[in-house]
């Protein structure tokens, strides 16, 4: 067991809007051993924290009335560390994004704004003041790798690359990533995520965000998602005998992966691309605006709609597209299933 690392750059956070929290936290619960831990927000609406050890590991919201109103669907929303949130927003105004929900303070805990990319994938971006995100990170439950499913790659790319400084590159090697090709994304020095290529997109899906999980077992996850509801996008997959990655949706419809690291992979091996699935997955975006949050000090999305919400107007558009696993699952290995045998931040 771990703690993150928090470097500006990193993911730091991920967030569950979904239609029905209770359901949602028996599931996850089930799923990933996640101890949930209710906080008051508003009348009638609960933030819950999934912990695991005593550690905060993610959370989840119910989705608002008017968000539900304009279709926006169960999802998963990631946040990003950045060092000033302000500075930040500007930056991806100037780089060509959209600042959905202008920079506010989440009580004590930290600032966020919610901003949407020139291709439409919509994200939160996190300054810490006492919360700088998940505490726990190197167990099964935990987030290790994130793909960015944009509907163009070298747009995508080079809105990130300047708003946070990340590095595209094509693998161990670290040489910069060939159009076309998956792109692995480093930060800091270490590789967090990674960006497919046009044909690991399901045709016409929206940008997305793919949030990896680490299991110690995927077939066994596999199986107990489906005998809970769950549903599978992309069935199990085993690159070269040193993972095994398959994309799941929750009962609600929220799209997420997992990925177990086997006993024979080794950690020195070069990342490799996964091959493309048959059938890339796709779903809906995360709402434009979160959902308020109250107590508890990580996330976000939930206080933004109570005191940002009214003043500002909610578009939504998302999808989870299948994403191609790298070799590795540590982010010091550089791929998703890597990280699951090793930290992620």
């Amino acid at each position: 067991m771990s703690t993150p690392r928090q470097a500006p750059g990193d993911f730091c956070w991920f967030e569950l809007a979904t239609s029905d929290q209770a359901a949602a936290k028996r599931f996850y619960s089930a799923i990933f051993g996640w101890q949930a831990v209710d906080s008051p927000m508003a009348p009638g609406e609960i933030y819950t924290i999934f912990k695991i050890d005593g550690r905060d590991a993610a959370a989840g919201y119910t989705l608002r009335p008017g968000q539900r109103a304009q279709g926006v669907p169960p999802n998963w929303m990631v946040y990003v560390l950045v060092k000033n949130v302000d500075d930040s927003a500007a930056r991806a105004k100037r780089s060509g994004g959209t600042v959905l929900v202008d920079p506010f303070d989440v009580m004590d805990a930290g600032r966020m704004s919610v901003i949407q990319d020139p291709t439409g994938g919509i994200f939160c971006i996190w300054q810490m003041l006492k919360s700088g995100g998940t505490g726990i990170a190197d167990v099964p439950g935990t987030a290790v790798w994130v793909d960015i499913g944009v509907t163009d790659q070298a747009k995508g790319a080079k809105f990130y690359s300047d708003l946070f400084g990340w590095k595209m590159v094509e693998g161990e090697s670290m040489k910069p990533a060939s159009p076309g090709g998956y792109y692995h994304i480093v930060n800091a020095r270490e590789m967090i995520g990674g960006i497919p290529p046009a044909e690991y997109r399901a045709p016409g899906a929206p940008s997305q965000w793919l949030i990896y999980f680490k299991v110690g077992d995927c077939d066994g996850t596999v199986a107990k998602v489906q005998s809970l509801g769950g549903r599978v996008v992309v069935p199990t997959t085993t690159m070269e005998n040193v993972r095994k990655y398959a994309v799941l949706a929750d009962p609600q419809g929220a799209v997420f992966a997992i990925v177990e690291a086997l006993a024979m992979a080794k950690p020195e091996a070069a990342p490799k691309a996964a091959a493309a699935p048959r059938r890339p997955p796709s779903a809906p975006a995360p709402a434009t605006t979160p959902a308020r949050k109250a107590a508890a000090p990580r996330t976000t999305t939930a206080k933004a709609t109570r005191t940002k919400t009214k003043k500002q107007s909610k578009k939504t558009r998302k999808s989870a597209s299948a994403s191609r696993t790298k070799k590795g699952a540590t982010r010091k290995t550089r791929s998703p299933q890597r990280r699951a045998g090793r930290r992620k931040r």
